[in-house]
C-alpha cells in the first residue's frame, strides 16, 4: 500500500484482499460493494450482483455463507442485526429482513416504503431493537421490531435524505442528512428536532458518524461533491472543524472507535487519518483500489478497517508504531535512541492494546446493561399480559356466574307465575263448579224461595203501585174541588200535591212494612236461611278473591326479593371486579418499583465497575510511564557515562596514556 506519512507512529499495513474472481460469478453485473461489519464477529456482508447475499471471515479470508434468493434482483446494500440474527436488505422501494438459518434466509418482515417511495438511508442500532430508514420524500422513519415494528415518521426535510445515523451511547439520538443541505438531529423519546444544522455550499451529504466519547458531543459528516469533511458540535450546531486536502469526492468518513483519529476516504482511494481533538493531518495513504472505492467501514472488536469498491474488497489494519531509527550522534548515541525509541512504541502499542481491551469490556458491560433493561421490559410485559389475562378469565367467571343466576331467577320467575296460572284456574273452576252447585240447589227450593221473596217484597212493590195511582186519583180529585182557584194558584197547587200526597203514602207504606215485617217474624229462621243460601256464591267468591289478593302479594314480595338479590349480586360484581383491578395497578407498581430498583443497581455496579477499570488503567498507565521515565533516565545516564568515557579516552590519549574503564573510580589527577 502507497504511503506519504508526515509522522511514522500510524500505518495502514493491508491484510486481505479479494478480487472479482473470488465474489462474483462469470457473467454477473458488477454493483458497488456497500460493506457491514458484524459488532461481535469478524464478518462483512455484502450484496455483490443485487440478487445474492455474501457473508465473508475478513480475518481468515474465508467465505461463510451465500444466499441467492430467487425474488431478489435489487437488493443494493445488506446490515447485519446482532441482536435477533437477522440480516436486513435495502431494496428499491422496501425493506426485507430475513432470519439466518443452517442452510437458508427465512423472510421475517417486509417494511413497504409509504406511498412506494425510494429507500436511502439505513441504519441499525448496536443494541436496542430500532431499524432506521430515510426515503425520497424527505421523511425518516424509526422500526421498532419489540413492538410488533411500531412505525415512528419524522418530517422536517424538505428534498431527499440521503444518510441516516445511531448516536453509539445516547440511544435517543439519531441524525440525518438531507439534499436541502440540512442536518437534523431528532430525539426519539420527544419525538422531534432538536438541533438544526446548515452546511450551505459544503455539497450533497454521503455520510455521517457520531463521536463516541461521552464526554465529546461530535458529528462528522462527509460531502461527496466538495471532498470536504465537517466535524459539527451538534448540542450547539456549530462546525468546528473542517478537513480538506482531498481531491475526489468523500466516500466515508467515521471516528476511529478505539483510536483518537479520524479516517477519511475519497473516490480516488485515498485515505487520510486526523488527529484527535486538533483535527490535524497525521498520515495519508492510496489504497490502491483506485477510482472504484465506494465505503470504507471499522471494525468493532479490533484496528482492522474494510474497504469496498467496484472490483474488489480488502482488509486492511492500523498500525501504531515506529518506522525506523532515532537521531543521535555518534554510532553509540544512534544506538541507544533507537532502541529507546524501539521500547517506547512497545510500551504504546502495550497501552493501546490494554486501552482497547477495557473499552472493548465497557462496550460489553454497556450492551449487557441494554439487553438486560430489554429483558426487564419483555418481563413487565410477560407479567402485565398474564395479569390481564387472569383478571379477563376472572371476568369471564363472573360473568357466567351472574348469567347463571340470572337464569336460576328467571326460571323461578317462570315458576311462579305458572303457579299464578294455576292457581287462577283452580279458582275459576271452583267458582264455576259452586255457581252450579247453587243453581242445582236453587232449582229444587225455587217455589219456596220465590214465595218467600214474594211475601217479603209484595208491600213494597203493592205500596209503590198504590202510591202511583194514588197520586194520581188525588191529583184528578184536586182539580175538580178547585174550581174556583186562580188559574195560577191552582196551577201550582197541582204541581205540588204529589210531593204532600207522596208524604202521606210513605207513612203508610211504613206501616204496612211494619206489619209484613210483624208478620215474617214466626217464618224469620226459614228466610234466612234462604237467603243464606241464596247469597253463599257471592261469599265463597269475595273469599275466592282474597285468596287472590294474596297470591299477587306474595309474587310482588318474590319480585322485590329477586330485584333486591340482583342489586346485591352487582354490587358483589363490582366491589371484585374493583379488588381485582386494585390488585392488578398494585402488581404492576411492585414490577415498576423492582425494576427501577434493579435497574438502578445494575447502573451502580456498572458505573462502579467503569470507575474501577479507569482506576486500574490509570494506576497501570502510572506505573508504565514511571517505568518510561526511570528507563529513559537509566539510558541518560549511561549514554552520559559513555561520552565521559569516550572524553575521558580521548584525553588519555593525547596525554599517552591509557584507556579508561567506566567501571574503575575517576584518576585523581582529572577533575
Amino acid at each position: 500500500m502507497g504511503e506519504c506519512s508526515k509522522e511514522n507512529d500510524v500505518q495502514l499495513v493491508p491484510k486481505f484482499e479479494w478480487s472479482v474472481c473470488d465474489i462474483w460469478k462469470a457473467g454477473c453485473s458488477r454493483p458497488p460493494l456497500w460493506i457491514d461489519v458484524h459488532l461481535r464477529k469478524p464478518w462483512v456482508v455484502f450484496t455483490p450482483d443485487w440478487r445474492s447475499i455474501q457473508v465473508w471471515n475478513y480475518e481468515e479470508g474465508k467465505l461463510i455463507a451465500c444466499w441467492l434468493i430467487s425474488d431478489l434482483n435489487d437488493a443494493f446494500e445488506a446490515k447485519f442485526i446482532v441482536q435477533k440474527n437477522w440480516i436486513v436488505v435495502r431494496r428499491f422501494t422496501s425493506l426485507v429482513v430475513y432470519e439466518i438459518q443452517e442452510l437458508s434466509l427465512r423472510c421475517v418482515k417486509v417494511l413497504q416504503a409509504p406511498r412506494s417511495n425510494c429507500v436511502y438511508g439505513l441504519a441499525v442500532h448496536h443494541s436496542l431493537s430500532y431499524l432506521l430508514t430515510s426515503f425520497h420524500d424527505g421523511n425518516v422513519v424509526l422500526w421498532d421490531w419489540a413492538r410488533e415494528w411500531e412505525k415512528i415518521t419524522f418530517k422536517g426535510h424538505s428534498k431527499m435524505v440521503n444518510v441516516v445515523a445511531f448516536h453509539p451511547v445516547d440511544s435517543h439520538i439519531v441524525a440525518s442528512g438531507s439534499d436541502d443541505l440540512t442536518i437534523k438531529i431528532w430525539d426519539v423519546q420527544k419525538r422531534c428536532v432538536v438541533r438544526t444544522m446548515q452546511a450551505t455550499g459544503m455539497g450533497l451529504i454521503q455520510g455521517m458518524d457520531f463521536c463516541s466519547e461521552v464526554q465529546r458531543s461530535l458529528l462528522i459528516t462527509s460531502h461527496i461533491i466538495e471532498g470536504i469533511v465537517l466535524v459539527w458540535d451538534y448540542t450547539i450546531g456549530v462546525c468546528v472543524a473542517k478537513l480538506g486536502g482531498h481531491n475526489r469526492g468523500i466516500r466515508s468518513a467515521f471516528f476511529h472507535p478505539h483510536l483518537p483519529y479520524v479516517l477519511s476516504a475519497s473516490g480516488d482511494g485515498e485515505i487520510k487519518v486526523w488527529s484527535v481533538p486538533k483535527f490535524e493531518l497525521v498520515s495519508f495513504f492510496s489504497c490502491g483500489l483506485g477510482d472504484q472505492l465506494v465505503s470504507m467501514v471499522p471494525c468493532k472488536n479490533s484496528n482492522m478497517l474494510v474497504l469496498g469498491s467496484k472490483e474488489k474488497f480488502m482488509a486492511v489494519e492500523v498500525a501504531i508504531g515506529a518506522a525506523g531509527g532515532g537521531r543521535g550522534g555518534g554510532g553509540g548515541g544512534g544506538g541507544g535512541e533507537g532502541e529507546k525509541g524501539g521500547q517506547t512504541s512497545t510500551l504504546i502499542n502495550s497501552i493501546n492494546a490494554q486501552v482497547l481491551v477495557l473499552r472493548k469490556r465497557i462496550e460489553e458491560l454497556e450492551n449487557q446493561s441494554v439487553l438486560a433493561r430489554l429483558e426487564y421490559e419483555r418481563k413487565i410485559r410477560l407479567e402485565v399480559a398474564i395479569v390481564e389475562l387472569k383478571c379477563m378469565r376472572t371476568m369471564d367467571e363472573l360473568r357466567a356466574e351472574h348469567q347463571a343466576k340470572e337464569r336460576a331467577q328467571a326460571e323461578r320467575i317462570r315458576h311462579l307465575e305458572a303457579e299464578v296460572k294455576t292457581m287462577k284456574a283452580q279458582m275459576v273452576s271452583v267458582v264455576l263448579q259452586l255457581e252450579a252447585g247453587v243453581y242445582a240447589y236453587d232449582q229444587s227450593q225455587q217455589s219456596d224461595t220465590k214465595q218467600c221473596l214474594l211475601v217479603l217484597f209484595f208491600p213494597v212493590a203493592y205500596g209503590v203501585g198504590r202510591k202511583v195511582e194514588g197520586l194520581q186519583l188525588a191529583a184528578d180529585a184536586y182539580a175538580y174541588d178547585q174550581p174556583q182557584q186562580s188559574d195560577s194558584k191552582r196551577r201550582l197547587s197541582v204541581l205540588f200535591f204529589p210531593v204532600a200526597y207522596g208524604v202521606g203514602r210513605k207513612v203508610e207504606g211504613l206501616q204496612l212494612a211494619a206489619d209484613t215485617y210483624a208478620y215474617d217474624q214466626p217464618q224469620r229462621s226459614d228466610s234466612k236461611r234462604r237467603l243464606l243460601v241464596l247469597f253463599f256464591p257471592v261469599a265463597r267468591g269475595v273469599d275466592q278473591k282474597l285468596k287472590w289478593n294474596s297470591a299477587e302479594l306474595h309474587v310482588m314480595e318474590l319480585e322485590l326479593e329477586l330485584e333486591l338479590e340482583l342489586e346485591l349480586h352487582v354490587m358483589e360484581l363490582e366491589l371484585e371486579l374493583l379488588l381485582v383491578e386494585l390488585e392488578l395497578e398494585l402488581h404492576v407498581m411492585e414490577l415498576e418499583l423492582e425494576l427501577e430498583l434493579e435497574l438502578h443497581v445494575m447502573e451502580l455496579e456498572l458505573e462502579l465497575h467503569v470507575m474501577e477499570l479507569e482506576l486500574e488503567l490509570e494506576l497501570h498507565v502510572m506505573e508504565l510511564e514511571l517505568e518510561l521515565e526511570l528507563h529513559v533516565m537509566e539510558l541518560e545516564l549511561e549514554l552520559e557515562l559513555h561520552v565521559m568515557e569516550l572524553v575521558f579516552n580521548k584525553w588519555n590519549w593525547n596525554c599517552g596514556g591509557t584507556e579508561w574503564d567506566s567501571a574503575d573510580p575517576l584518576p585523581s589527577t582529572w577533575n
